[in-house]
């Protein structure tokens, strides 16, 4: 029970660490888009592996439902996330934006200059070698 115990919260807690490692500034211009999929990200991870550690040892860990599932605090953070991810699928539709060869991005318009570019979003737009 143990291994599967590690197995199971090992690459959660990982996942974790790479979703906060994400939320340091990058240098390219962050987008609101990008922000925010790292917090909902750190968030709903955080609060699964805090779950389930405390489930596991409480001892409720024998079902694959999760024994929290009917509690009030479980529907607030649901519907939280429910409302998080709407916010987030509005202000990602509001960033995206057309490139100059048809392709859709959130890359930085600053850093495209009308031409192709080697980091260039764009597979079409990349220079040929």
């Amino acid at each position: 029970m143990v291994l599967v115990t590690f197995i199971l919260l090992a690459p959660l807690a990982g996942f974790i660490i790479l979703a906060g490692l994400y939320l340091a500034p990058n240098g390219l211009g962050d987008h609101i888009s990008t922000i925010l999929t790292n917090v909902l990200y750190t968030f709903f991870l955080s609060v699964t592996l805090v779950t389930t550690i405390f489930h596991i040892l409480r001892g409720r860990n024998t079902t694959t439902i999760l024994p929290s599932i009917g509690s009030m605090w479980y529907k607030i953070y649901t519907l939280f996330l429910v409302l998080f991810i709407l916010v987030y699928l509005v202000i990602s539709s509001l960033e995206t934006r057309r490139t100059f060869c048809g392709q859709y991005t959130i890359f930085p318009t600053k850093l495209e200059l009308d031409r192709p570019i080697p980091y260039s979003p764009c597979i079409k737009c990349k220079p040929k070698p």
